[in-house]
């Protein structure tokens, strides 16, 4: 059972560390926002490190800053691990996925970038060693993926459980994974579950793609526009249960936001969603991410500041009572469904 007299210092590390990835904040306040981290000497330190994802960037830089002789050496050698460990895997993944694109175009198969792939042509991060990776998200067109699977079959990937139920897809993308530990290939014929397959218009999607490409090999990847969505209804569906409380996953939606923020018309975007519930969505993940990693906001928010924070906060309550867990979950999905901005209040 969950400690409740944990809470507080729980917050406070979740708060601490939000602050010491904060974009408007100096060095010179990170420095001591630090201090205050290390000084804890709690193992929830490198709990929340580790789950949050957020081991690479933070070592990256506390190096950049100058600062890794000031903090404990056994601080820095977690961090070290942590950023070590993920630079290699990424390298691997890298590599596994200019030999997938390859061979894939070489069969005339057009596959689309997704996620934490698309930093290996695109500089959103400040090293695409430094997002955390545990697999590859490919969209292949629906009519293709049977090829699609079959050709990473050849190259030595393996299926668990088959995507098709006979002629019928009975989920949005194939999982194949290799036997030496490389990493796994998400192969997806559709971004999202396909309970929202009337939420996505998937042909603007490859009509709307850019050419890219990876050393010897060439792929696709979505719009700015496309991307932005895409994380938004990853973070926002697939991992609801996370969305406020995830750093990590803030952190990667901050620095997209920063990349694509001269590459969109965010006003026009935003308007453009202003009939589907991504546009909620949207706007609680911006003022989210504002208020915790100090984001500029790209456009004025349409839903008055208040009513989001409000919002948040609600949700935030429930969710610090584990057995509500699911409960802030119904409660999200009920407001991205509803035509009302916020059906609660």
């Amino acid at each position: 059972m969950f400690n409740r007299s944990e809470r507080p210092f729980t917050f406070r590390v979740q708060n601490q560390i939000s602050r010491f990835l904060n974009f408007s904040l100096s060095d010179t306040k990170k420095a001591e926002i630090l201090q205050n981290i290390v000084a804890e000497e709690s193992n929830y330190f490198y709990d929340f490190i580790y789950q949050n994802s957020i081991g690479p960037f933070m070592y990256f830089q506390i190096k950049e800053m100058g600062f890794l002789d000031d903090i404990p050496e056994e601080f820095e050698t977690f961090l070290r691990y942590i950023y070590e460990k993920k630079f290699a895997r990424n390298f691997a993944l890298k590599m596994e996925l200019e030999r997938c694109l390859q061979v894939l175009s070489k069969e005339g198969i057009s596959a689309m970038l997704l996620k934490g792939a698309i930093t290996f042509v695109k500089p959103i991060y400040p090293s695409p060693f430094l997002r955390f990776m545990s697999d590859i998200d490919l969209l292949v067109k629906q009519q293709e993926l049977a090829k699609a699977i079959a050709i990473l079959e050849d190259l030595g990937y393996l299926c668990d459980i088959s995507v098709f139920d006979g002629k019928r897809l009975r989920h949005y993308h194939q999982h194949l994974y290799t036997d030496i530990g490389i990493g796994a290939v998400e192969l997806h014929h559709y971004p999202i579950s396909l309970r929202y397959s009337d939420w996505i218009d998937l042909d603007s999607w490859w009509a709307e793609a850019e050419e890219v490409t990876l050393g010897k090999a060439s792929a696709l990847i979505p719009s700015p526009k496309h991307q932005i969505l895409h994380i938004l209804l990853h973070n926002g569906i697939g991992h609801e249960s996370q969305l406020l409380s995830n750093i990590g996953r803030q952190f990667d939606f901050a620095l997209n936001v920063e990349y694509y923020r001269d590459k969109i018309n965010w006003e026009a975007y935003a308007f453009s969603l202003r009939n589907k519930k991504f546009r909620k969505l949207l706007e609680i993940y911006l003022y989210l991410t504002h208020k915790n990693i100090g984001l500029k906001l790209p456009y004025n928010l349409h839903h008055n500041p208040v009513q989001l924070q409000r919002y948040i906060s609600y949700i935030e309550k429930i969710s610090q009572v584990p057995e509500c867990a699911y409960l802030s979950s119904c409660l999200f999905h009920a407001m991205l469904r509803s035509n009302n901005s916020f059906v609660f209040f």
